[in-house]
């Protein structure tokens, strides 16, 4: 049986990152994303303008977008499947 190692390990082990300073970052990225996801939640009206010609839901959505391909592109695995995997896991966590 052949072990499948989590891309983001194997891309620390490969640039030569500080692996303790790589777990810093992915948890104060989580922080932030947990009071950006809280900010959004809190929107009483999503066609509201935002930026340029985006509503405060277009950002929304971006960014939804943004969390579920941005760990794909850094494993390099952008099939569907893993996308909706992805999707589907952070849709679970956050009990919706």
């Amino acid at each position: 049986m052949t072990t499948v190692q989590n891309p983001a390990v194997h891309l620390v082990k490969q640039n030569g990152w500080d692996p303790v300073r790589w777990r810093a970052a992915q948890a104060a990225l989580a922080g932030e994303v947990e009071k950006v996801v809280a900010l959004l939640h809190s929107v009483r009206r999503p066609d509201a303008h935002a930026v340029g010609d985006w509503t405060l839901a277009d950002v929304a959505m971006h960014l939804s977008q943004a969390w579920v391909a941005v760990p794909g592109l850094a494993a390099r695995d952008l099939r569907p499947e893993a996308l909706t995997s992805t999707f589907a896991s952070s849709v679970a966590a956050d009990g919706q």
